[in-house]
């Protein structure tokens, strides 16, 4: 066993090396992220809600027992009554409730065989008038539920978009730093080749002092770079690592595969804005702080209402001296029985609800007003991010052709002076300027990915674009 150990890791390091994608890399952080699960476990307790709220309409069984007596113990007169009671109750969608029960009681009087049994069957039902009355005030908290689930569930579209956006980011950033670390090397190698030769130059007396100098201090510049890259990239990968939801403890190497890539068709402001409107998650949260807003004035102007309850019951009944017999006449419709109720009941002065219904209306002017914010919010993001695009992708254009200008003027520069005709000082500059241009270049390709990204975020398609979505 203890054999298989390394060849157990060196495959284990193997398949950690293997190259990801950004689709891949952007599914491990969907799957993994820390933050991202504890997100989805938030919008499953709002699931829970609505089916809890659901259930209070589910029918309930009950059943009940009262014994009592009259008379103290040991008097002649003692009597004693022991009653029972079953049933069946279902809230019913109109505010009110239908229940069906059995009810019984035995008397034991103080005389021998002194004894009664009452047994009856009804159904009930109590069904309010005003104050709660209807589907809109019955089924308001399973509204509710139901809300509160709709906007965790945006709520967790968003935290998933920005997780998306940071991995996406993160991604870009490792990419850059390698590939800033490779031009530092590169830059590197051509500054101490340069430094070698004109360090030849000079002993043959084709160079001075003042040559070798320069060059050695572009030696040093690039050493420096080099190490800032490096300290880059092991930073961007541990950022990485973290949304990816790795132990950090022990890191596997990231091998990445992608490599930016132009946008194939230009951003339309309306478009974009119109897109927007219909699926951005944070906009459409607003629309259902609104509803919300509106359902609560609605159910606190109707809750200033005076509360009027009917009741009533139909049954059958039956009373005699044996409980079995008791029982069976209840079925033979002999003493059929019947309840009817109104009950009312008014606030008195009813400031409190009165002072509910304004609290609510302000509500809804406050939720309106937020509303009318953040679509001018969103109309500000969607511009700013069509804006970023087009601006990076000029970006791009103008530091590929500062790149080829670059490197043509090195190599310009290190004909001259091979040819004797050249100033070392020229070449130095042309080398830096070269090295700048192309970190100049690659963080305009890198800024265009995430500002493409960054558009379709605020668009609300990011995780449809990216075929991310649940």
């Amino acid at each position: 066993m203890p054999a298989c150990g390394p060849l157990f890791l060196a495959l284990i390091s193997a398949l950690a090396a293997e190259p990801f994608t950004l689709q891949q890399t952007l599914e491990q952080a969907v799957r993994a992220n820390l933050e991202l699960r504890q997100d989805r476990l938030i919008l499953q307790r709002t699931e829970l809600r609505v089916e809890a709220a659901v259930g209070t309409f589910d029918p309930s069984l009950w059943a009940g027992v009262d014994r009592g007596g009259s008379g103290r113990p040991g008097d002649d007169d003692l009597s004693r009554a022991t009653s029972f009671s079953t049933g069946l109750t279902k809230p019913l969608s109109t505010g009110g409730d239908a229940s069906l029960a059995w009810y019984g009681v035995h008397e034991r009087g103080s005389e021998p065989d002194s004894q009664s049994h009452d047994s009856q069957l009804y159904l009930g039902i109590s069904q309010p008038l005003l104050d709660g009355a209807g589907r809109f005030a019955a089924r308001y908290d399973v509204r509710a539920a139901k809300r509160s689930h709709a906007y965790q569930a945006l709520a967790y579209r968003a935290a998933k978009e920005d997780l998306v956006l940071a991995t996406a980011t993160a991604y870009w950033s490792v990419v850059a730093a390698r590939e800033t670390l490779a031009i530092a090397e590169r830059s590197l190698g051509i500054a101490n080749q340069q430094l070698s030769e004109t360090r030849e130059r000079r002993a043959e007396g084709f160079a001075a002092l003042g040559d070798e100098l320069q060059v050695e201090r572009a030696v040093y510049t690039a050493r420096q770079a080099k190490l800032m890259a490096e300290t880059r990239v092991a930073d961007t990968e541990a950022q990485l690592l973290r949304l990816l939801g790795h132990d950090l403890a022990r890191r596997p190497t990231l091998e990445l595969s992608d490599h930016p890539r132009d946008p194939s068709v230009p951003p339309d402001l309306q478009l974009s804005i119109d897109i927007a409107r219909e699926y951005n998650a944070p906009w459409l949260q607003h629309r259902i702080l609104v509803q919300a807003a509106s359902e609560a004035l609605q159910l606190a102007r109707n809750g200033n209402l005076p509360t009027l309850d009917l009741s009533g019951s139909v049954g059958l009944s039956a009373s005699n001296n044996e409980p079995r017999e008791a029982r069976t006449q209840v079925f033979s419709g002999h003493q059929p029985a019947w309840t009817v109720g109104l009950t009312l009941a008014m606030p008195i002065p009813g400031r409190a609800e009165g002072l509910e219904a304004d609290q609510a209306w302000l509500g809804t002017l406050e939720a309106r007003l937020a509303m009318q914010a953040a679509e001018q919010d969103l109309l500000q993001r969607v511009e700013a991010a069509v804006r970023a695009v087009q601006r990076d992708t000029e970006r791009v254009h103008l530091a590929r052709r500062t790149v080829e200008i670059a490197q043509a003027a090195l190599e310009a520069d290190q004909e001259l002076v091979a040819e004797g005709r050249g100033s070392t000082r020229e070449l130095v500059r042309s080398l830096e300027s070269l090295d700048a241009a192309q970190v100049s270049r690659l963080g305009a390709e890198i800024d265009l990915q995430v500002s493409v990204l960054s558009l379709m975020r605020t668009e609300g398609l990011l995780l449809t674009k990216l075929g991310l979505e649940d």
